[in-house]
């Protein structure tokens, strides 16, 4: 309590830039939450987000282009994105030729959909061993 502790300050306003006020019972109760308690304010993106995989195993001449492509993940927040990132298989884990895209949510990654028939493509090639790093 406030009589127990005279020099707590209460008013958020005396607080530096970035001053957390908390006394040691405040910091034992943080260190003990799980993260979940962490994700209560999340952070959100501008739009949505959806992963993207192509199967190179299902690729056969005779299908049509894109017959492969599936979503895998649609994000919309910061704290989803890294949940996905840090537990999806990263390049070096992936078959040859297999594709991984990244477009905004309800956009097929397709020249056929209309947002990208002017659009284009990035492609690149690593060093080996480097391609999960320049992913990240």
């Amino acid at each position: 309590t406030d009589e127990q502790n005279p020099s707590r300050v209460d008013n958020d306003d005396d607080l530096e830039d970035g001053e957390i006020l908390e006394d040691a019972d405040d910091a034992a109760s943080a260190a003990s939450k799980p993260p979940s308690a962490f994700l209560r304010n999340p952070h959100p993106l501008e739009n949505s987000w959806t992963f993207w995989f192509d199967n190179p195993s299902a690729k056969s001449k005779q299908a049509a282009w894109g017959s492969s492509i599936r979503p895998i993940y649609t994000f919309s927040t910061v704290e989803e994105f890294w949940s996905i990132y840090n537990n999806i298989h990263h390049p070096s884990k992936l078959g040859v030729g297999a594709d991984f895209h990244c477009f905004k949510h309800k956009i097929e990654p397709k020249w056929e959909d209309p947002i990208c028939a002017n659009g284009g493509k990035w492609t690149m090639t690593f060093q080996r061993g480097k391609s999960d790093t320049s992913w990240l």
